[in-house]
């Protein structure tokens, strides 16, 4: 039997299986025992996920911090004075140096 309702009460009285249609994932999810079992997969599913949304945050915090303090650093070394250099000039590409 299928049973299309907004009416939990009736949901929690008859239901053993509820099946969810997400259109937007285009997917179908099967959760067991009724509307109960239904609300406690999806609190699971929705503290599971606020868990997962703050590790993100904290991580990219800590790359942004990161990246603040390399910034900062690689300012400091782009800031010095090059000593001049004592190597020779490279040759032209493709060109090859004949002893004679």
């Amino acid at each position: 039997m299928v049973a299309v309702t907004h009416d939990r009460v009736f949901l929690d009285r008859v239901t053993t299986t509820v099946l969810e249609v997400d259109h937007d994932a285009r997917t179908v999810r099967r959760y067991g025992n009724g509307y109960g079992g239904f609300l406690t997969a999806k609190a699971a599913a929705r503290a599971r996920w606020a868990r997962q949304h703050e590790e993100w945050r904290a991580e990219v915090a800590r790359h942004s911090a990161l990246a603040e303090s390399n910034t900062a650093l690689l300012s400091a070394i782009r800031a010095r004075p090059r000593p001049p250099s004592a190597a020779p000039a490279p040759s032209a590409p493709g060109r090859a140096r004949t002893a004679r």
